[in-house]
This record gives structure tokens, C-alpha cells and sequence, in this order.
């Protein structure tokens, strides 16, 4: 029956007096039904919610369902086998999961096959140049990508390396791969040493956020989005029986810990609230949650993507009060959040890119990649620290 429910739940049909006609119950066995599927354990297929109005929600698992039964409509995904065979097996991709991006790869190859005006049928079999070279299906898939990037540069400053990825994702799907360590154009080694470095805001700056913010929900989620490092679904969706309070101690001041889980590795971190500006609008959002009856930090009873639009509005005129010019800041209002955290940590631990990757959930490798090397001046209070400790 849980089945049942859930899939008129996806077809929007949410009453239960329908529901029951529909499945031929009475309107009391379908609402005994309903209650017992809210109170099923958070990772069941079969879990419920309900909005702060009492509205229905879907579960992770039916919203990527849905996902799925509205992708797969689609005239693009349609026309093509071979991406009808991509989507079935991006939907279970993850250990019977799906990909988290399953929905933008699908769109970005679409772009790609509009903009050179091509099949994605055509891009995966071998073919011949204008000069009569003969191409493998993977150099095929190279030469699409290659002139794709040349359109993409015409219009961008950007690299299209989230392209490159979904066409190398498309191509795997159709049995086309790349070894692991290849160089080169089709490479799946993020580029760019120090890509982030310039994402960052002082401790004046971040003072002067939390200042300029025009309500208080604003300002925490700026400050916490900091202080966490967290991505924008693991900050909202924090469970708030997850946090604990670290009372004082002869050797450490007092903090919060957070279980946030990240959705795109789908792996749980332990989050850090030290500052105590940040703990006290940590502690100060838990009780206004707890008053409206929300479990989570910061989900306030509207869908993920309502809440993530509304907030990243906000963010946007807040960097703008702010005066910040930098257009990564407008582009990604809250993950410019996650890459601030990681050099206002990296800067307050004097560039300690293992226990910063402990802190925000990064491989040290990745966090020296993305954000450059450890600064000269830092590199020379250490070696004078160093120093001074051996001529004591």
C-alpha cells in the first residue's frame, strides 16, 4: 500500500478522500496509512513529511524518482536510445542510488548537441574528418568536445570543465572510457592550481556580513555557511539532535559540534561552531526552529530548492551592501560561502591543510589545489617560530 500512496503522492494527488477512491480504501484506512508512513525511518523509500501548511512532501528517494519520471518524458531523453540506456543508469549509478547531478548532465549535453547542432547518437560512433581522417568513437567524443569549447569560449571566460565532465559521464554509459591519470583535453583532473584563492573575505568582512545582513536568518546562514564549510543542502538540512555543546575546559574554550551530510559524496562530517559569534546564532536558530517545530538548522517547511532560491536572494543583495564586486560571489551566492570557510580556517590554523580537511571535509591535496599554496608570509612566521624554538 506504501507504494500505492507514494505513487499518486508523485502524480500530485495528495488527498486522501481521492487517494481512496483511487485505490478503492476508505478515506480513515488511507489517513492511518499516511501517519504511519511519516513516522518511517528517514532513509526508507517509503518516509513522508509534511510542510509548516500540512502539505505532503516527498522523501529524498520519491523526489529523485520524480526526477527521473519527469527526465525521462522529456523529448531529448526520448528521441535518443542512448540516453534513455544514460538516465537508467544514472539513476542507479550510486549503490542503487542516483547521481545527484543526473538532471544537470542531461541538460549540459543537450547544450553541448544543440550548439553544434548535432545527435548525441552521432558523437559516440566513428566518423571522418573533413580531411578524410578516419575517428574512433572516443576521438569523435574528443573532437565534439573540442570544438564545443571553442563555441563555449566565444560567449564565456569560464572553462566548460562541467561539460567535459557530463560528455565523459554520457560516454562511459555508452561503454566509451578514458584510463584513470589520462592528460590532455578529455582529462577528469579538476583544473586550475589555486582556482579559489581569490574567494575569500577578511574577518573585517565578515564582520561587516553579519552587520549589513537585513534579518537575522540571513545573517546565521552567512556566518554559519562560514564557520561549517558546509554545502548548501548539508547547511540546511542539519539535524538539530545532531548538535552538541562542548562546555569550557582547562585546555578548550567552549564549542558546538554538527553532523552535516553532504549530499554530493554522500558522506556525514563532524562541523565545528568555535567562533562565539558563531555559536550563539547557531544556539539562537536551533531554539527558533524548535519553536516552529523544524528538525532541521535551517528548512523552514518549503522544499530545498525553494528554500536555497530565497536564501541565495538574499546573499546576493547582502554582497551587494557588501560592496563585493567578484561575479563568483553573484554566481554561487552560498557555496563562495564554503571557500571563504576554507581560507578564514586555513588562515586561523596558519595553513594547516590536514586539520582544515578534517574541518570542512577536503583531502589536504584537494584544499592546496583549490586554494593555492600556503602563503610566504606564513611560511616565514613558521620557519622564525621553528627557529626560535631551537635556539631556545
Amino acid at each position: 500500500m506504501y507504494g500505492s500512496i507514494l505513487a499518486l503522492i508523485k502524480q500530485g494527488i495528495t488527498s486522501p478522500a481521492e487517494m481512496g477512491k483511487r485505490l478503492m480504501k476508505d478515506r480513515s484506512t488511507i489517513v492511518r496509512y499516511l501517519q504511519q508512513m511519516e513516522t518511517l525511518p528517514d532513509n526508507s523509500p517509503y518516509k513522508i513529511k509534511r510542510s509548516e501548511s500540512g502539505r505532503l512532501q516527498n522523501s529524498p528517494q520519491v523526489e529523485a524518482a520524480k526526477e527521473y519520471a519527469d527526465l525521462s518524458k522529456s523529448d531529448f531523453v526520448q528521441s535518443y536510445p542512448s540516453v534513455r540506456r544514460w538516465l537508467e543508469d544514472m539513476s542507479v549509478r550510486k549503490d542503487g542510488k542516483p547521481l545527484a547531478q543526473m538532471s544537470d548532465h542531461v541538460t549540459r549535453l543537450k547544450v553541448i548537441c544543440d550548439t553544434l547542432k548535432v545527435s548525441p547518437e552521432t558523437i559516440i560512433l566513428e566518423s571522418v574528418l573533413a580531411d578524410g581522417k578516419r575517428l574512433s568513437p572516443r576521438e569523435t567524443i574528443e573532437e565534439t568536445y573540442k570544438q564545443f569549447a571553442i563555441e563555449f569560449a566565444k560567449t564565456h571566460t569560464t572553462a566548460p570543465q562541467v561539460y567535459k565532465m557530463s560528455i565523459r559521464n554520457y560516454a562511459m554509459a555508452c561503454g566509451i572510457n578514458w584510463p584513470r591519470g589520462v592528460s590532455g583535453l578529455m582529462s577528469g583532473k579538476k583544473v586550475g592550481y589555486g582556482k579559489y584563492a581569490h574567494i575569500k573575505l577578511t574577518d573585517d568582512q565578515i564582520k561587516q556580513g553579519v552587520r549589513l545582513a537585513k534579518d537575522p536568518l540571513t545573517a546565521r546562514w552567512f556566518r554559519l555557511g562560514i564557520e561549517s564549510c558546509a554545502r548548501s543542502s548539508a547547511l540546511a538540512m542539519i539535524p538539530i539532535d545532531s548538535i552538541e555543546a562542548h562546555p569550557k575546559t582547562d585546555k578548550n574554550e567552549a564549542f558546538l559540534t554538527v553532523r552535516a551530510t553532504e549530499t554530493k559524496t554522500q558522506t556525514t562530517w563532524t562541523k565545528f561552531f568555535v567562533d562565539p559569534t558563531a555559536q550563539q546564532m547557531a544556539l539562537a536558530q536551533i531554539e527558533d526552529q524548535k519553536a516552529s517545530n523544524h528538525p532541521t538548522l535551517f528548512l523552514d517547511g518549503v522544499s530545498l530548492k525553494e528554500f536555497q532560491s530565497e536564501i541565495n536572494k538574499r546573499l546576493k543583495a547582502l554582497y551587494s551592501a557588501m560592496g563585493l564586486t567578484d561575479p563568483y560571489f553573484f554566481a554561487h551566492p552560498t557555496h563562495a560561502l564554503r571557500h571563504c570557510g576554507a581560507q578564514y580556517w586555513l588562515r586561523i590554523t596558519n595553513w594547516d591543510y590536514d586539520l582544515v580537511g578534517v574541518i570542512g571535509g577536503w583531502k589536504s591535496s584537494v584544499l592546496k589545489e583549490a586554494y593555492g599554496a600556503r602563503p610566504a608570509e606564513s611560511i616565514l612566521e613558521a620557519v622564525n617560530e621553528a627557529t626560535r624554538r631551537v635556539r631556545a
